[in-house]
């Protein structure tokens, strides 16, 4: 594991980890450490000593024995685990030889936190079709030029406003506030050849222009966007709850800017009230309200509030997101 991973592993204790292969491990503690100390004459990467805590009688995680005519070496005692094996960080402590042994917990059925996000993000993300829910995926996890490359993939092959509109979002987060505004409106325009359009999808993407708009500093403009926004959703027949919530963070955001700091604050609160209220209580978007609301707290020098804030905000992200995700990093600079 590269140094800069390494340092990020160690602000996720309490959070989860996965693979993105098969693990190979042994029930064999000498058998694993030569395989990690094999790593120590690089400097650029930390050798890291897995110990994982699992009742094979019990575990519902994908995990197989490989017999010695499998294994490399003779008494390995060999475990391998599937790609989609989750596990939990519960402690991270440095070895006097050079390693470095991060103990891992396995995940179970009984696993509220993990079973209310999984079980959301399935909702979320599974109503899409197969590259879009890939592409939703990568910008679940932070990874914007693989989300980037997937939707442009996409767009060749159809001129979608929800296509068009992640283009947007991705550009917005790559800090590329002209071409997300370029993106945003023309899935407007994509958006307004619609036979039956969807009042809560549209309000979207007003949220979305609303968003860079705020960020280039036109916050007439932004306002206005919000206040559509929440035109719209409060009059569809499915509103989209996280939006209106996240509409009401931003216009605390904007009147934050305006100096308007009481209407700023009871914004910001009102939508952490409705994410608390409507989602898992590991949902990132909890902790993106929760991190907002730290800020305000910073800037107005109440110090205590904001820290209890990042606090709490990187207690969830550690917990819902991958240990390298850009929000934790930010978090954790914060």
């Amino acid at each position: 594991m590269s140094n800069e991973e390494f340092l990020k592993l160690k602000q996720s204790v309490g959070g989860l980890i996965s693979f993105n292969s098969f693990l190979s491990t042994s029930a064999d503690e000498h058998v694993s450490r030569l395989f990690a100390l094999s790593s120590l004459d690089n400097p650029d990467i930390k050798a890291i000593f897995y110990v994982i805590d699992v009742d094979l009688a019990l575990t519902s995680s994908p995990i197989g024995y490989l017999d010695e005519s499998f294994s490399y070496f003779y008494g390995e005692q060999e475990y391998l685990w599937g790609m989609n094996a989750v596990f939990r960080i519960s402690a991270i402590q440095e070895l006097d030889n050079g390693l470095c042994q991060v103990n891992l917990m396995v995940t179970s059925d009984d696993d509220v936190q993990l079973k209310q996000l999984t079980d959301y993000m399935r909702r979320e993300v599974g109503i899409l079709p197969g590259m879009q829910q890939l592409g939703s995926l990568m910008i679940e996890m932070g990874e914007w030029s693989k989300a980037k490359d997937i939707y442009e993939t996409l767009l060749q092959e159809d001129e979608n406003y929800y296509t068009i509109q992640q283009l947007g979002y991705i550009a917005h987060r790559m800090k590329d506030l002209d071409a997300a505004l370029r993106y945003y409106r023309r899935a407007l325009s994509v958006f307004a050849t619609l036979a039956s359009p969807n009042d809560s999808e549209l309000a979207t993407i007003y949220s979305n222009v609303g968003c860079v708009l705020n960020d280039k500093g036109r916050l007439r403009e932004a306002l206005k966007q919000y206040q559509r926004t929440l035109e719209l959703e409060c009059n569809a027949k499915k509103p989209n709850i996280v939006n209106i919530a996240r509409t009401y963070n931003n216009i605390g955001t904007i009147r934050d800017k305006q100096g308007r700091r009481k209407e700023a604050l009871e914004n910001m609160e009102h939508a952490l009230r409705i994410l608390c209220e409507y989602l898992p209580s590991t949902h990132p978007e909890i902790a993106a309200s929760l991190s907002n609301i730290g800020s305000f707290y910073y800037k107005t020098e109440d110090y205590s509030s904001a820290m209890n804030c990042y606090k709490r905000c990187l207690s969830i992200q550690q917990a819902s997101l991958p240990s390298q995700h850009p929000d934790i990093v930010h978090t954790t600079v914060s």
